[in-house]
Protein backbone atom coordinates (compact mmCIF):
# COMPACT_ATOMS: atom_id res chain seq x y z
CA UNK A 1 0.00 0.00 0.00
CA UNK A 2 1.16 3.57 -0.83
CA UNK A 3 1.56 6.10 2.36
CA UNK A 4 -1.35 8.81 2.11
CA UNK A 5 -0.58 11.66 4.15
CA UNK A 6 -2.58 11.77 7.55
CA UNK A 7 -5.86 13.52 7.02
CA UNK A 8 -6.34 12.46 3.80
CA UNK A 9 -8.66 9.32 3.06
CA UNK A 10 -8.58 9.03 -0.66
CA UNK A 11 -10.66 10.80 -3.20
CA UNK A 12 -13.64 12.26 -1.58
CA UNK A 13 -17.30 12.92 -2.99
CA UNK A 14 -17.20 16.46 -2.77
CA UNK A 15 -18.08 19.37 -5.10
CA UNK A 16 -15.71 20.94 -6.73
CA UNK A 17 -14.66 23.94 -5.01
CA UNK A 18 -15.41 22.32 -1.32
CA UNK A 19 -13.09 20.85 0.36
CA UNK A 20 -13.82 17.93 2.16
CA UNK A 21 -14.02 19.55 6.02
CA UNK A 22 -16.26 22.28 4.35
CA UNK A 23 -19.70 20.92 4.12
CA UNK A 24 -21.48 22.09 0.78
CA UNK A 25 -23.69 24.14 2.83
CA UNK A 26 -21.28 26.19 4.67
CA UNK A 27 -19.56 26.44 1.54
CA UNK A 28 -22.86 28.05 -0.69
CA UNK A 29 -23.09 30.58 1.98
CA UNK A 30 -19.34 31.90 2.19
CA UNK A 31 -19.02 34.60 -0.89
CA UNK A 32 -15.82 34.81 -2.95
CA UNK A 33 -13.05 37.36 -1.37
CA UNK A 34 -13.83 39.42 -4.32
CA UNK A 35 -14.73 38.67 -8.17
CA UNK A 36 -12.24 38.07 -10.81
CA UNK A 37 -11.94 41.13 -13.88
CA UNK A 38 -10.20 41.03 -16.78
CA UNK A 39 -6.78 42.47 -17.08
CA UNK A 40 -7.12 45.96 -17.80
CA UNK A 41 -10.51 47.34 -16.84
CA UNK A 42 -11.02 50.25 -14.35
CA UNK A 43 -10.67 49.80 -10.78
CA UNK A 44 -13.19 51.79 -9.31
CA UNK A 45 -13.27 52.96 -5.53
CA UNK A 46 -16.49 53.31 -4.07
CA UNK A 47 -19.63 53.50 -5.50
CA UNK A 48 -21.49 56.84 -6.00
CA UNK A 49 -24.19 57.24 -3.67
CA UNK A 50 -27.07 60.23 -4.28
CA UNK A 51 -28.93 61.79 -1.66
CA UNK A 52 -32.59 61.10 -1.86
CA UNK A 53 -34.25 64.27 -2.58
CA UNK A 54 -38.17 63.37 -1.58
CA UNK A 55 -36.49 62.80 2.25
CA UNK A 56 -35.29 66.36 2.59
CA UNK A 57 -38.11 68.34 1.47
CA UNK A 58 -40.30 66.34 3.45
CA UNK A 59 -37.98 66.86 6.23
CA UNK A 60 -37.96 70.25 6.21
CA UNK A 61 -41.25 71.06 5.25
CA UNK A 62 -41.89 69.24 8.66
CA UNK A 63 -39.52 71.54 10.37
CA UNK A 64 -41.19 74.44 8.62
CA UNK A 65 -44.37 73.45 9.96
CA UNK A 66 -43.29 72.98 13.54
CA UNK A 67 -41.86 76.13 13.63
CA UNK A 68 -44.75 77.62 12.10
CA UNK A 69 -46.92 76.18 15.36
CA UNK A 70 -44.73 77.74 18.05
CA UNK A 71 -44.93 80.68 16.74
CA UNK A 72 -48.22 80.23 16.41
CA UNK A 73 -48.55 79.23 19.57
CA UNK A 74 -45.97 81.95 21.51
CA UNK A 75 -46.93 84.93 19.09
CA UNK A 76 -49.39 87.59 19.62
CA UNK A 77 -53.18 87.05 18.78
CA UNK A 78 -53.73 88.72 15.13
CA UNK A 79 -56.87 90.69 15.85
CA UNK A 80 -59.82 89.67 13.38
CA UNK A 81 -58.61 86.42 12.18
CA UNK A 82 -58.69 83.12 14.44
CA UNK A 83 -55.63 81.31 15.25
CA UNK A 84 -56.26 77.97 12.83
CA UNK A 85 -56.31 80.73 10.34
CA UNK A 86 -52.84 82.00 11.00
CA UNK A 87 -51.47 78.69 11.66
CA UNK A 88 -52.50 78.30 8.29
CA UNK A 89 -51.19 81.00 6.43
CA UNK A 90 -47.64 80.77 8.26
CA UNK A 91 -47.78 77.03 8.43
CA UNK A 92 -47.91 76.92 4.87
CA UNK A 93 -45.05 79.78 4.02
CA UNK A 94 -42.73 77.95 6.29
CA UNK A 95 -43.50 74.33 5.03
CA UNK A 96 -42.80 75.98 1.77
CA UNK A 97 -39.44 77.62 3.37
CA UNK A 98 -38.60 74.45 5.41
CA UNK A 99 -38.59 72.61 1.65
CA UNK A 100 -36.67 75.01 0.25
CA UNK A 101 -34.22 74.52 2.44
CA UNK A 102 -33.77 71.32 3.01
CA UNK A 103 -33.62 70.97 -1.08
CA UNK A 104 -30.84 73.12 -0.70
CA UNK A 105 -29.06 70.95 1.60
CA UNK A 106 -29.55 67.85 -0.87
CA UNK A 107 -28.27 69.87 -3.65
CA UNK A 108 -25.04 71.04 -1.36
CA UNK A 109 -24.20 66.84 -0.62
CA UNK A 110 -25.31 65.96 -3.96
CA UNK A 111 -22.33 68.05 -5.13
CA UNK A 112 -20.30 66.97 -2.14
CA UNK A 113 -20.32 63.32 -2.87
Amino acid sequence: MSEQPEGNDGPTNAPEGHSPATPPERARDQAPAQPAQPPGQPQYGRPYRRPKFGPFLLTGAIVGLLVAMVIDLLGPQVPGYSAGSVLGFIGLSFAALGALLGGVVAALLDRKS
